[in-house]
């Protein structure tokens, strides 16, 4: 006898089927019509040829289910199990999507969206943001976003690292990794694991895939934790943006080095295939990093938490160790790290009774069909650790936790596993899956071309942030008069430049005339002053105790280093460099004093020289110093400026905006390095001379002419052209 089914009907006017007598989620209610699949399928074709219901056109206002104040965490998993046995399919109007999504909740559609031969694409991206008419900028060149040959091709580089073949070369990492971790929790009452086994051993897994040296693995760690905790305020001092363009930064300089000197290991492997740009090599290398890391941290996570939850299932393990494998897969697809996958329609087809249009994106909600109440338990029943015979639903990374799953070298009784208080892990709460939506956080991937001088629609700012070196000023350091004079006109035509340089502020003769009153940024960002009469309106310094533990962290690195200073100045006055060895820096005007009496003033700038060469020693300096400093380029050959993790452009730059009443998005930034990201990151609009480094590119929105050839005011005059 055929299943009884109904029409059912949301607030907004979507239709779908429903079991008759099964309660129905929030804000659906039941019409008149019931009878069997077929007959409702017909009868909402039949409402579909209406001309008051076009349920399937995009500008359909259906609930948004990427909203989690409408959708919040801890009611998703029953709304999931409704959905996913009725086999629901239901619009979400456009809001965490510009242009609205399907959504599908069962095993059965999730498998169909996400077949090899589907009518649909990644290419567009593959997280709720994206779609057809906005696309993420590294689709058709990262693994996860292609499809056919260039997937193929990706796939064919990238497997091999990740297949069982290179286990043995990285059990030992993990297996260290996971002995330390075990060391630790023996000592301690409570262990957080998502804060110390979590990311410790994936990272040990993919640093070793990738082939980042030892020294830098708790950075990228530090970053993987920046790039995708959103807003949890433990990440809050880097951007997801910001943390994504220093991977790509760091994985620009790891190629460029394995290019000349090549080793077994995937990145090698990428940069040696010769047919990838240099884009695509450091961007599948954020994502093997990203998706092995982020993704199998919380997999690890909520294994443990589901372990807390059932402790039969450890007791199975210790029965029956053989079964190891299947524990794993069937703890992995009841956690699904992953909450949903999107894809776009590459041609007209339909999920079950629903038509989806070309080019409509599909929201594939993971859990929920990892979860679905349909899948069929086991003849062979193991009924407590919750077996299905279905296959579980996944991401591409998942070759990864088999090796980690082998990581048991310790066979001595473990700590006892529990849930000690509310268990948080990346910002969500553990004992549902990841809920959290990540942040839509596209590679950054240049937009346009500004020619210099062309009439280019750019949004009209209000205030305009320049860089000096490199930007507006020749690599020599000279300004050309055709640069003056746009940056003169600009500013008559009531659009304040403000410069914001890595330059102290008595070095600034080159731009005298130019400061105008509104401010100067100086030292990357640490100090404002006011440009009559260069007073220090703000500044950003080291806490008292930093540069001593700075010093010594320099010196543990490289003991032949030398050490000049910038004091804020206690009457809020310029104040000069100070070496501890005037002699060693070559300016006479440096004023002495010993290393020791660093901190007893605010210090807003540590400039390092070193016999090593600097782009040799920046990243492991860097990766030495961790969060205590930021480590940037100086103008000054053989040296690296150190300024605090506050001290960055774009904090100055909100500083200025908001003294002279400007909002965000009616700013411009102009910048060509390193220590400009923040600033073109911050800014409504953000351009880069075509000349610039490979980072700055990435992180412009808009790119303008090359600084040979005074792209800067070519860039100018075109704004003064639309004012």
């Amino acid at each position: 006898m055929a299943e009884r089914m109904q029409v059912v009907r949301n607030e907004d006017g979507a239709m779908s089927t429903w079991r008759l007598g099964r309660d129905l989620p929030n804000g659906w209610t039941p019409t008149a019509f019931v009878g069997d699949r077929d007959e409702c399928a017909r009868e909402i074709e039949r409402a579909w040829a209406g001309p008051a219901l076009g349920l399937v056109d995009s500008a359909a206002a259906g609930d948004d289910h990427g909203d989690l104040d409408l959708h919040p965490p801890e009611k998703r998993l029953a709304e999931w199990s409704r959905l996913a046995a009725a086999g629901a399919c239901v619009w979400s109007r456009p809001g965490s999507s510009p242009s609205g999504f399907w959504s599908v909740f069962s095993h059965e559609d999730a498998r169909a969206v996400l077949a090899p031969k589907a009518p649909f694409t990644s290419e567009y991206g593959m997280m709720i943001g994206f779609d057809q008419g906005h696309p993420d900028a590294a689709g058709g060149s990262m693994l996860v976003v292609t499809d056919g040959a260039e997937h193929a091709k990706l796939r064919k580089l990238i497997g091999p690292f990740m297949s069982r073949l290179r286990e043995p070369q990285l059990l030992a990492g993990v297996r260290r990794e996971v002995r330390d971790a075990l060391r630790a929790a023996r000592k301690a009452a409570v262990t957080d694991v998502a804060r110390t086994l979590g990311p410790r051993v994936p990272a040990a897994a993919v640093c070793g895939i990738l082939g980042v040296p030892l020294r830098s693995r708790e950075r990228m760690i530090a970053l993987t934790n920046h790039a995708f905790g959103g807003d949890d305020p433990d990440f809050a001092e880097m951007t997801p943006l910001e943390a994504h363009v220093e991977m790509l930064d760091f994985f620009g300089e790891l190629a460029a080095q394995r290019a000349r000197e090549p080793r077994e290991d995937l990145v090698s492997a990428l940069v040696g295939d010769g047919s990838l740009g240099h884009d695509e090599v450091v961007r599948n290398c954020d994502n093997v990093l990203i998706g092995g890391n982020e993704t199998t941290r919380h997999a690890l996570t909520g294994v443990f938490h589901a372990i807390a939850l059932d402790p039969t299932i450890l007791e199975h393990v210790r029965r029956d160790p053989d079964d190891i494998d299947s524990v794993v897969d069937e703890l992995v697809r009841w956690t699904s790290p992953a909450a949903h996958v999107l894809r776009v329609a590459t041609s007209d087809t339909t999920i079950g009774i629903q038509r989806i249009n070309a080019g409509d994106a599909v929201v594939v909600w993971l859990p929920s069909a990892n979860r679905d109440p349909n899948l069929r338990a086991p003849r062979s029943g193991r009924a407590r650790t919750r077996w299905t015979e279905a296959p579980r639903l996944r991401d591409r990374d998942a070759p990864l936790s088999r090796c980690r799953r082998r990581s048991d070298g310790d066979r001595r009784a473990p700590p006892r596993v529990g849930v000690a208080g509310r268990v948080r892990r990346a910002g969500r709460t553990a004992g549902t899956p990841p809920l959290r939506h990540r942040p839509r956080v596209p590679i950054p991937a240049r937009r346009d071309h500004v020619e210099a001088g062309a009439g280019v629609t750019l949004p009209r700012p209000r205030l305009v942030f320049c860089d000096l070196d490199g930007t507006v000023l020749g690599v020599d350091g000279s300004l050309s008069e055709r640069s003056a004079e746009a940056v003169l006109q600009l500013r008559a035509a009531g659009v304040p430049v403000v410069f914001a340089t890595g330059r102290p502020a008595w070095w600034l003769d080159p731009v005298a005339a130019l400061l105008g009153d509104a401010a100067v940024i100086c030292l990357n960002g640490a100090t404002v002053h006011d440009p009559r009469d260069l007073r220090v309106l703000a500044h950003w310094s080291f806490p008292s105790r930093a540069p001593a533990q700075i010093v010594r962290r320099v010196r543990g690195l490289d003991p032949s280093a030398s050490f000049a200073w910038e004091w804020a100045g206690a009457s809020e006055e310029c104040g000069r460099v100070v070496a501890s060895t005037p002699d060693r820096w070559g300016d006479a005007d440096f004023a002495s004093a010993p290393v020791s009496s660093m901190g007893t003033r605010p210090v807003v700038k540590i400039m390092v020289r070193s016999a090593t060469d600097t782009e040799v020693l920046r990243r492991p300096l860097q990766d030495v110093l961790g969060t205590a400093a930021r480590v940037v380029r100086s103008q000054t050959p053989g040296t690296l400026e150190l300024v605090d993790r506050g001290a960055d452009k774009r904090h100055a730059a909100a500083y200025v905006a908001r003294r002279l009443g400007v909002r965000r998005e009616d700013t411009l930034a102009v910048g060509d390095g390193t220590n400009d990201l923040g600033l073109l990151l911050w800014a409504g609009t953000s351009v880069a001379p075509s000349d610039s480094g490979a980072s700055a590119r990435r992180a412009a929105r808009i790119l303008c002419g090359p600084n040979t050839e005074d792209g800067v005011a070519g860039l100018f005059e075109s704004l003064l052209v639309q004012t």
